[in-house]
């Protein structure tokens, strides 16, 4: 591995540093242009951030030894790689992490599950089993036309939370909560249409524009339970006039701004709450609803979790649109996924 800090607006070392950037391409050069892009923009955290290239990508066991401990010490971990191929190194080290996590896919189509439920396989290159320590798959952005309607109806009958690209574009908005549940989110740049970034492995003319891209990586960033960011699939080779390196770039500021401004707003960190309970004429138990009164941002509370339970059994995050359709009497398909997560975890 080697380290390109002192190329880099980017300074602290692993073990002062608040936010670690892993580069991890095919080509060097590459790095060095991105690098470049990033010195354009402007930062108020640079001190606090180290970045480091990865070269050897035949070995990840270099790798691991810089993010499990990252993640051990609660220091989220932003992977840009140039193939999808290489989520299994971040897969690898949430399985040595041994802890449940939730994982969540931002692509056009969600080609990455094989990994996560195909329990007759195991992951290419591993040496272990499949990861046993997902709790949940949620997906962000795929096109209807590019996913099996039988996954698509399983993912729908679960607790798996989905939200596809024609929801996505008509409300981003609502993607906030599902990524504010999320421990590991990949996005994939086949998520933005192939004019706003040409450089794609797999292009296709529907998709996102950059702008929504960014809002979707701030998202990510700011949730307090995410541990890392994996943004991938794109071409170094086919990126001629430097605009997918500017859309990376972009991807990477606007997730360094989320991660840099955490709001520590979980109802399990003690910030000032209000509360509030609905009755439900369809469920059998009442909806109790939790807001911060720091940022707005609400919950709902899981009414068969205890005081010891994880916080990730405890609440579930949803928006205001949910509260007020619930007051209406209405249950929204998020209120009806967070009733099936809140049996399951029941049930464990």
């Amino acid at each position: 591995m080697q380290n390109i800090t002192s190329e880099s607006l980017f300074t602290a070392s692993p073990e002062s540093a608040k936010l670690i950037i892993l580069f991890q391409f095919t080509h060097r050069e590459f790095a060095k242009q991105l690098n470049e892009q990033l010195r354009v923009f402007h930062w108020n955290h640079s001190a606090q951030i180290h970045l480091q290239l990865a070269t050897e990508l035949s070995n990840s066991d270099e790798l691991l030894k810089l993010i499990v401990p990252a993640i051990e010490k609660n220091i989220p971990v932003l992977f840009v790689a140039d193939q999808s191929l290489h989520l299994e190194t971040l897969l690898k080290a949430f399985r040595y992490l041994n802890h449940p996590f939730i994982y969540t896919s931002i692509s056009e189509k969600p080609d990455d599950i094989k990994y996560l439920f195909n329990i007759s396989n195991t992951i290419p290159n591993f040496d272990e089993p499949l990861i046993s320590n997902i709790m949940r798959y949620d997906a962000i952005g795929f096109q209807i036309h590019q996913i099996n309607p039988t996954l698509l109806d399983s993912l729908e009958d679960t607790s798996s939370r989905v939200d596809r690209l024609g929801q996505l574009k008509e409300n981003i908005k609502e993607t906030e909560p599902i990524l504010r549940d999320s421990h590991l989110t990949h996005l994939q740049l086949s998520v933005l249409k192939h004019s706003e970034a040409p450089a794609q492995f797999y292009p296709s003319q529907s998709g996102i524009g950059s702008e929504e891209a960014c809002q979707l990586a701030r998202y990510a960033g700011i949730s307090d339970k995410l541990q890392s960011l994996a943004i991938s699939g794109f071409d170094p080779e086919g990126d001629k006039d430097g605009r997918t390196t500017n859309v990376i770039a972009q991807l990477i500021w606007y997730a360094v701004d989320g991660f840099m401004n955490r709001r520590k707003d979980h109802p399990d960190q003690g910030p000032p709450m209000a509360h509030y309970t609905i009755e439900s004429e369809i469920l059998s138990d009442d909806l109790i609803f939790i807001k911060s009164e720091k940022t707005g941002r609400w919950w709902l509370k899981n009414p068969f979790a205890s005081d010891e339970d994880p916080d990730i059994h405890r609440y579930f995050p949803c928006s205001y649109q949910d509260y007020l359709l619930a007051c209406e009497g209405e249950i929204s398909d998020n209120l009806l996924k967070a009733q099936h997560w809140f049996s399951k975890m029941l049930l464990k």
